[in-house]
Parts: C-alpha cells; sequence; structure tokens
C-alpha cells in the first residue's frame, strides 16, 4: 500500500531529487548534511523497489561502471597492503565511488529544471559557505597570505575553491537567455562575480589556472557558434578582459602568482623546500616517481602508500623535516604509486571513456566540471577525503546523466 502511494504522486521521485540537493548542499556546508543525503539517496532506492528495471537501466549504461570499478580497485588493492587498518579507513572515505554511481546510474534521468534546481541550491549553499569564511577572514588576527586555511573550517580551503568555481560557472548556465536584465539574471552574475572574487581571496592556486582554462573554451565555442559578429566581438572582448582584470586587482592573486615565480626560481638554486607548498610538491612528486619506479607493476597496494612514503623518505633521504613529510598531492601518481601502471591505465579509462561515449566533452557544465576535476588532481589528492570523492563521483555522474540542448 505504501508503495501505491509512493508510485501514485511519484514520491520516489521527488525524494531522489531532494536527496541529490541534500548532497548539493551538504558538499560545501555541512559534511553531516551530505552523509544524510546519501543515506536518503540508497534507502529511497531500496524502498522504491523495480530492481528489474533499474538492472536493466545499469546495463543500458554499463560504461558507467568503469566509475565503481576504481573502487573495486581499492578492494583488490588489499591482497598485497600490509597496513590494513589505513586500507580499511581508505575504503570507508572512497564509498561514494561505489555508490553514487551505482545508485545514480539505475535511477531517473536529470531533466533540465531538476538540475537547475540542484545547481541553484548548490550555489546558494557555496555562496553561504564563502560568506561565513569571509566573516572568519575578516575578524580572525590570521596572517593575510599563509593562514588561509584558517577561514575555511569547514571543508578544505582548497575544494572550497573548487566548488567556488564550479558554482560561479553554473551561474552562466543558470542564466535565462531570454530575459537577460531580468533580477534573476542579474542576481547570477553578482553571485558569480562574488564567487570568482572569493577564489582569489582563498588563494587557491589551482584554480588561477582552470578558470582561464575554461574561459578560453567558452570564448571559443561561443565564438563559433554566435553569428552576430558584433554581439561576439563584445563577448569575446568581455572573456578577454575578466581573467585579466581577475589577476591584476585582486592583491591574493596576484601575491600568490608572484609567490609561485619566486619559488620556482628558487627551486632551480637548490633552495630549502620547507614551508614553501611548491617547492615541497616537487619533493613529493620526485619520491612519488621513485616510488613508481620501484612498484611499477603492482603498486604498493591500497593501504601502504603513506607507509611507503615515510620509508622512502628514512632510507632514501630528503630535506624535508617529519612535519612536512607527506604524499603525492597528485591523485594520478597516488594511484600509480597504490595500483602501478595498470592501475594507473584502468583509472585515465574510467575517467575518459564514459564521457567520450556519452558525447558529454561538448557539452557546457560537464566541460567546466572536468577540466576543474582534472587540474585539482594534478596538485591534490582529490579522492582521499569523503568531500573529495563525492565531489568527484556526484557531479561527474549528474552531467553525464542530464542530456543537455
Amino acid at each position: 500500500m505504501i508503495r501505491q502511494l509512493f508510485a501514485t504522486i511519484k514520491l520516489h521521485e521527488v525524494i531522489y531529487i531532494a536527496s541529490l540537493m541534500l548532497i548539493a548542499i551538504g558538499m560545501p556546508l555541512w559534511p553531516l548534511l551530505m552523509s544524510i543525503g546519501q543515506i536518503a539517496l540508497i534507502l529511497n532506492w531500496i524502498i522504491e523497489g523495480n530492481f528489474k528495471e533499474k538492472l536493466n537501466k545499469i546495463k543500458r549504461n554499463s560504461i558507467l561502471l568503469l566509475i565503481p570499478g576504481i573502487y573495486l580497485m581499492h578492494i583488490i588493492g588489499l591482497a598485497w597492503t600490509t597496513n590494513f587498518s589505513y586500507a580499511l579507513n581508505d575504503l570507508q572515505i572512497k564509498l561514494p565511488l561505489l555508490l553514487l554511481p551505482i545508485f545514480m546510474i539505475s535511477s531517473i534521468n536529470i531533466q533540465l529544471i531538476q538540475l537547475k534546481n540542484i545547481l541553484l541550491v548548490f550555489i546558494l549553499s557555496v555562496t553561504v559557505s564563502s560568506f561565513y569564511s569571509f566573516y572568519l577572514y575578516q575578524t580572525l588576527d590570521i596572517n593575510f597570505y599563509f593562514n588561509l586555511r584558517e577561514i575555511s573550517p569547514i571543508i578544505s580551503h582548497i575544494r572550497l575553491s573548487l566548488m567556488c568555481c564550479l558554482a560561479a560557472f553554473a551561474c552562466f548556465f543558470l542564466i535565462n537567455r531570454d530575459k537577460l536584465f531580468s533580477n534573476r539574471n542579474i542576481g547570477l552574475v553578482i553571485l558569480s562575480i562574488w564567487l570568482l572574487v572569493f577564489i582569489g581571496i582563498l588563494g587557491a592556486r589551482i584554480t588561477y589556472v582552470a578558470i582561464p582554462i575554461i574561459l578560453t573554451i567558452f570564448l571559443i565555442h561561443y565564438l563559433v557558434k554566435q553569428k552576430k559578429l558584433i554581439i561576439s566581438a563584445l563577448f569575446g572582448l568581455i572573456m578577454l578582459i575578466a581573467p585579466v582584470s581577475f589577476y591584476h586587482f585582486i592583491p591574493s592573486v596576484n601575491f600568490r602568482v608572484n609567490e609561485v615565480v619566486d619559488e620556482l626560481n628558487r627551486y632551480k638554486a637548490g633552495a630549502n623546500p620547507n614551508g614553501q607548498s611548491i617547492l615541497q610538491r616537487f619533493e613529493y612528486w620526485k619520491v612519488g616517481a621513485g616510488l613508481v619506479k620501484e612498484n611499477y607493476v603492482y603498486g604498493v597496494g591500497t593501504g601502504d602508500v603513506d607507509d611507503a612514503y615515510q620509508q622512502y623518505y628514512e632510507t632514501k633521504g630528503t630535506l624535508l623535516i617529519p612535519k612536512f613529510r607527506h604524499r603525492a598531492h597528485n591523485q594520478y601518481l597516488t594511484i600509480l604509486i597504490t595500483f602501478g601502471i595498470f592501475g594507473g591505465i584502468y583509472f585515465l579509462v574510467a575517467y575518459l571513456l564514459p564521457a567520450i561515449r556519452s558525447d558529454k566533452l561538448s557539452a557546457f557544465m560537464f566541460v567546466v566540471y572536468f577540466i576543474i576535476s582534472s587540474i585539482s588532481m594534478l596538485t591534490e589528492d582529490t579522492l582521499e577525503t569523503q568531500a573529495g570523492a563525492t565531489f568527484f563521483a556526484f557531479y561527474y555522474l549528474l552531467f553525464l546523466k542530464f542530456k543537455e540542448d
């Protein structure tokens, strides 16, 4: 009887979209809400039933099973790990890579109005999180340039900057092209500008790379499609001026860019890497390359990456003092260290092939997400936190499940 009632009013569909909204809200604002959204998603899926139909949906979209295959690869990696405590914790963190694809693939396709509502609540929650961080930035006694992590106590400031970047471009996606100067559109433009400015305040360098790339692709795409020469030229001028202004007028952006150049020069001169973000990453990558060379076939196993790093530091020697001896800060390198060359190849295939087969590399929101995600994995272990793993799987599936016009 309960199932009949649910089916009559399409309550399961409502709960499904509401669960996705909870996940989108929780990512930047409240991790507990993100977990509640995933639990609601699972329970709704089970209560709804129709498992035969869901199995058929999974079969029709079998290429997307490559994503949960990344999680299964971590389970297989238990066979040659020695640190099971670390490995089991790692599997718990990465559960979204298994659960979100399975339940989203076998559920309804996302319609335009539903996608817009999900993105809207995501934008608003990111904005609230940015306001709170800006409040801390104004009130806490912190060093402007070096302790910006303190203004993002909810999630990593780098993770927040990635979400701000995605939300800023989602604002452009939500703009109503038939009513360009409506209050709603003006509000979206203001929000996007604020989020871009706040990214500059956060000082996360990877977004400084992602934003110009996205703007350039957007510009080329728009100029190719837009037939009116004057509008195209005006739009192109705005898109070219925007990133230059972004870098020139925001002090922290300018400082961070100069800081990168300075650190690169000092690295060439053999400077001490301790306490220097860029120089430390060079050390992490150098050690990571050494570990890949020593374990290139199968890797070190799911739970042994951190142990392998610490052992390498001790046996091979490093200029880094113990408190700065961290892991790769590069997701691609971490996968290679963990699973070897075969695991690295599988990860890239699982990441790229569904997008290629689904013809999504020309869809605006997917391209925005894909660039942000791909660049973040160059300088961060994106999948090593629950928020990062959820961001990776959730938006990958959300934008793939939606057929953009």
